[in-house]
C-alpha cells in the first residue's frame, strides 16, 4: 500500500468507475479502490526519468502516461490487465517533454504537445500506432502550450476538432486532407494572456435558443471555457468571447471540468468554484465558492466521476478532495472533504515502524507527524508542529515516539487521537534517533554525538564520542548490547553500550558512509558509501575490522536494512529504488523502483510473526472525566426517559379524547352532508329536466332559424344567376360593338395611308425629273467653264 500522491503530474487523477481513482505515486500509478481501500500498481519502466503526466480514455478503458526520457514517448496501458498496451513516439513531436495528452471521444485518436523549442502537436490513431497529422502550435516567441484537448464528438471516422492553449495561444485545428488546419478565431485580436487550461462544454438542443432549435442549428456551436492567470474565465463561441467571469484578479485558475449544469473551476488558495448555466441569455454564474482552510494549496486537476455527482481536486501539495454536486436547494451544504486521508506534502525526514503495534510512524519537513495504521491503510493520528522534525522512532510498544527537532528531541506518549509530550531533552538538530530493541534503551545523535538516553527515566546515561563528521546511520545489535554507527568522516564504529567504548571500527578515508548495519551475531558489517560501493566489513584476527568484500551498486545506496537471522539485505537508493541483496554478499540483486526520488528512510516491520495490539491509551484525566461525563448523561437519559413516558402517557390520554371529539364531530358532519348531498341529487334533477326541455325548444327555433336562412340564400343564388347571364349578354354586344368600330377605324387610316403613299410617288417622280434637268444644266455649265478656263490659259500662254 502507498500513502501519497503526486501533485506535479498534469491531469494527476481520474475515475476509472464510482468505486476506483487512478493517480501516480512515487514511480508507480495507483488504482484504489474507495471502498476496499486496496490498492493496484502499475509500475513504470526503471529507465524513465519522471513522470509527467496522464490521460484516460473516455471509455475508462486505457490510461496514456507520458515520461520524461531521451526521446518522447507516450505509454498506454490496459487498466483491465494492468499490462502496456501500446508505446508511442513520432521524431515530429520533437523535444524531451510533453507538456499535454488527451483522448478523443470514441479513445480511438490519441493527441500529444510536444515540448519546447518545437511545440509541435501530434494525433495518432493509436490502436495502429499510425500518425494522422502533425501542427506547430506555438507562436513566433516560443511561449509555452498548457493544455490541448478533444472537442466532443470527435473520431475517427467523423469530424476531428482539437484545440490548444498556452501563454498568449489559443488555437483549434480541424483534421481535414490529412492534415491540421487552423479554424478561424478571434482571440488574436485580443491583448496577449497566459491561457493556462479549458475545457469544452457539451451542448445540446437542451440548451439552444429557439432560433436554433428551429433551424437546425442546435449543436453546431462549439463552446469553450478557458482560464487564465488573472483569475478570469472567458466563454469563447466559435471563437469569439461572449462573456467574462473574473473569479479574483490575484488567483491562476488551475483546472476546468464541464460538468452537467456548466462546469467547475480551480484555482490557487485551494479554490473550487460551481458555475452554471443562466436560464435566459445562456450566460454563466456562480453559484457556489469553496476554499480549503489551513495551509496554502493550489488544485492542479479536476474530475468528474462517471454518474457526474461527484468531484475530485487534486492539490499541488499532494491532496486530493471530493465534492458531493448537489441540487440548488441543498448548494449551501456542499463542502469539500478528504479523500481517505492527507498526505505528506514535503519531504519525509524520519520513519520508524514498532513490534507491538501495526502502526509506522513518518515526519515530514511539512512540520507534521503521522501514524498510519498498516492493516487499515488509514492514518490514524496527525500532529501538527511549528518545526520541522528531522528524525523519528517509534518505541517497539507503540505507545512512545522520539521526535527529533532543530532545538531539542522530545519524547511524546501516543493517545489515541493526540500526542502528549513527556520529555524534551538537549540534543540539537537531532537527524538520526533508535529504540532499542527492547525499548529500555534509545540512542539520538547530534552532529559527531551520539547520545544514549534510558526511556523510563529519560536520564543520560552514556555519550560515544570519536566521529569527526556527522553520523548517519545507527543500529541496534539484537540484544542491545551494540550499536552500529556510521559517519560521514568515512568511519564506521561498533560501540559496547556496557562501557561506552568503541568494540570494533573501519575508518575509509576520503569517503563518507551513508548507513551501516550488522548482523544478528555482530561478526559482519554491511555498509554503503559515497563511492556507489556496497561493503562487506568482517573482523579480521590482528588487523581489526577488514573490508572483505564490495561491489560496485551503480548508484548511492542511502539506507540498509537487515532482518534479524535474515538471508537478504535491504537497500534503498538515490534514484528511488528498493534493491534486495542475497547473503553472502555477491553483489547479486534484485531492484524495483518504487519512488521519484531518493528514499531517505527504510524500515522492515514484524509482518505476520507478531500478533499485534489493538489497544490506544487514553490520560487518566481524559478518562476520568469521560467517566464522569458518561455518568451524567446516564442520568440524564434517565431523567428524559421517564420525562418522555410521563409526556406520551398524557398524550396517549389527550390524543384518546381528541379522536373521541373528533369521531362525533365526523360522524354528525357525516349525516349533514348526506342530507345536502340528497337535496343537491335532487335539485340536479330538476334542472337536467328543465334544462333538457329548455336545449330541445332551442335547437328547434335555431332548425326554423336555419330553414329561413337556406331559403334566403337560394332565392339570393338564383337572383345573382340572372344578373350574370344579363352581364354575359350586355358584354357579348359590346364585345361585338367594338369589333365593328375597330374594323371601320382600322380601314379608313389603311385608305388614309394608301392615298398618301401615292401622293408621295408623285412627288417623288416630279423630284426625280427636276433631278435630271439639274444634272443636265449642271453638266453644260460646267462644259462651258472649262471651254472658257482652257481659253484663257491659251491666251495667257500667247502673251
Amino acid at each position: 500500500h502507498i500513502f501519497g500522491l503526486r501533485g506535479d503530474v498534469k491531469d494527476n487523477v481520474h475515475y476509472v468507475d464510482e468505486a476506483a481513482l487512478v493517480y501516480p505515486a512515487g514511480h508507480n500509478i495507483i488504482i484504489h479502490n474507495l471502498e476496499t481501500k486496496q490498492q493496484q500498481f502499475i509500475p513504470l519502466p526503471a529507465e524513465s526519468e519522471g513522470l509527467l503526466g496522464l490521460a484516460l480514455t473516455p471509455n475508462r478503458r486505457f490510461l496514456a502516461v507520458t515520461e520524461r526520457a531521451e526521446k518522447s514517448t507516450v505509454t498506454i496501458y490496459d487498466l483491465q490487465t494492468l499490462k502496456r498496451r501500446k508505446v508511442l513516439a513520432s521524431v515530429d513531436i520533437g523535444g524531451k517533454e510533453i507538456a499535454s495528452i488527451a483522448f478523443s471521444s470514441d479513445s480511438k485518436i490519441l493527441a500529444a504537445q510536444g515540448g519546447a523549442p518545437e511545440w509541435n502537436l501530434v494525433i495518432w490513431s493509436w490502436e495502429k500506432s499510425k500518425v494522422l497529422a502533425s501542427v506547430k502550435t506555438g507562436n513566433a516567441l516560443g511561449s509555452p502550450v498548457n493544455q490541448i484537448l478533444f472537442a466532443p464528438g470527435s473520431a475517427l471516422d467523423g469530424n476531428i476538432i482539437v484545440s490548444a492553449v498556452g501563454n498568449g495561444i489559443f488555437k483549434t485545428y480541424r483534421y481535414q486532407e490529412n492534415a491540421l488546419r487552423p479554424m478561424p478565431t478571434s482571440m488574436a485580436k485580443r491583448e496577449p494572456q497566459n491561457y493556462t487550461c479549458h475545457a469544452w462544454l457539451v451542448e445540446g438542443e437542451a440548451h439552444a435558443t429557439f432560433l436554433e432549435v428551429l433551424f437546425g442549428t442546435a449543436g453546431d456551436q462549439d463552446r469553450i471555457v478557458v482560464g487564465t492567470d488573472r483569475g478570469e474565465v472567458l466563454v469563447v463561441v466559435n471563437g469569439d468571447v461572449r462573456g467574462t467571469l473574473v473569479i479574483s484578479p490575484s488567483t491562476v485558475i488551475g483546472a476546468i471540468v464541464a460538468s452537467p449544469k456548466g462546469f467547475a473551476v480551480g484555482s490557487t488558495g485551494g479554490v473550487v468554484i460551481l458555475c452554471e448555466r443562466e436560464a435566459d441569455d445562456r450566460l454563466f454564474k456562480i453559484v457556489k465558492q469553496l476554499a480549503i482552510e489551513g495551509s496554502a494549496q493550489n488544485v492542479c486537476s479536476l474530475a468528474l466521476s462517471p454518474a457526474e455527482d461527484t468531484l475530485i481536486a487534486s492539490m499541488d501539495n499532494n491532496q486530493m478532495y471530493s465534492l458531493k454536486l448537489a441540487s440548488n436547494a441543498q448548494v449551501e451544504d456542499m463542502a469539500l472533504k478528504l479523500v481517505e486521508q492527507q498526505y505528506h506534502c514535503a519531504e519525509v525526514t524520519g520513519a520508524d515502524a514498532c513490534v507491538r503495534r501495526a502502526v509506522v510512524a513518518t515526519c515530514s519537513l511539512d512540520r507534521t507527524l503521522r501514524v498510519w495504521h498498516v492493516h487499515d491503510r488509514t492514518s490514524e493520528l496527525v500532529k501538527q508542529f511549528m518545526e520541522d522534525p528531522f528524525s523519528v522512532a517509534l518505541h517497539p510498544g507503540g505507545f512512545s515516539v522520539l521526535v527529533g527537532f532543530p532545538d531539542k528531541l522530545r519524547l511524546f506518549t501516543i493517545l489515541m487521537d493526540n500526542l502528549k509530550l513527556v520529555k524534551e531533552l538537549p540534543v540539537k538538530g537531532c537527524t538520526e534517533c533508535r529504540f532499542s530493541n527492547g525499548g529500555h534503551l534509545f540512542a539520538a545523535s547530534s552532529g559527531n554525538n551520539i547520545f544514549i538516553y534510558t526511556t523510563y527515566t529519560c536520564d543520560l546515561i552514556g555519550t560515544l564520542r570519536g566521529h569527526n563528521g556527522k553520523v548517519k546511520s545507527l543500529s541496534w545489535s539484537t540484544n542491545d548490547a551494540l550499536l552500529t554507527t556510521a559517519g560521514s568522516d568515512g568511519a564506521v564504529y561498533q560501540w559496547k553500550l556496557k562501557n561506552f567504548k568503541r568494540a570494533k571500527e573501519n575508518v575509509l578515508k576520503g569517503c563518507l558512509y551513508n548507513c551501516a548495519v550488522a548482523t544478528a551475531d555482530s561478526q559482519r558489517m554491511y555498509a554503503t558509501s559515497s563511492d556507489r560501493k556496497i561493503k562487506e566489513l568482517e573482523e579480521i584476527a590482528g588487523t581489526g575490522m577488514q573490508i572483505t568484500r564490495e561491489f560496485d551498486t551503480g548508484c548511492m545506496l542511502v539506507q540498509l536494512v537487515l532482518p534479524p537471522g535474515g538471508k537478504t539485505l535491504y537497500a534503498g537508493t538515490d534514484t528511488g529504488c528498493i534493491r534486495a541483496y542475497k547473503l553472502p554478499l555477491s553483489g547479486e540483486n534484485q531492484e524495483v523502483r518504487c519512488f521519484s526520488s531518493a528514499v531517505t528512510r527504510l524500515r522492515l516491520d514484524q509482518g505476520e510473526k507478531i500478533a499485534f495490539a489493538d489497544e490506544v491509551l487514553l490520560p487518566k484525566l481524559d478518562l476520568d472525566e469521560k467517566k464522569l461525563r458518561i455518568i451524567e448523561l446516564e442520568g440524564q437519559v434517565r431523567d428524559v426517559t421517564l420525562q418522555n413516558e410521563y409526556n406520551m402517557r398524557l398524550k396517549d390520554v389527550a390524543m384518546a379524547e381528541r379522536i373521541k371529539e373528533l369521531s362525533d364531530t365526523l360522524a354528525a358532519a357525516s349525516q349533514e352532508q348526506q342530507a345536502q348531498y340528497d337535496l343537491l341529487q335532487k335539485a340536479n334533477a330538476c334542472l337536467h329536466r328543465g334544462k333538457v326541455a329548455g336545449e330541445q325548444a332551442m335547437l328547434a327555433a335555431l332548425d326554423d332559424q336555419y330553414q329561413s336562412k337556406v331559403l334566403l340564400e337560394i332565392q339570393r343564388y338564383e337572383e345573382l344567376v340572372r344578373e350574370k347571364d344579363a352581364l354575359n349578354t350586355r358584354w357579348d354586344e359590346q364585345t361585338q360593338e367594338l369589333i365593328a368600330s375597330h374594323e371601320r377605324l382600322l380601314q379608313e387610316v389603311s385608305d388614309d395611308f394608301t392615298a398618301k403613299l401615292q401622293e408621295d410617288a408623285e412627288l417623288l417622280d416630279q423630284m426625280q425629273v427636276e433631278k435630271e434637268d439639274m444634272e443636265k444644266s449642271h453638266e453644260e455649265i460646267r462644259q462651258q467653264m472649262e471651254e472658257d478656263t482652257d481659253q484663257e490659259i491659251e491666251e495667257l500662254k500667247q502673251m
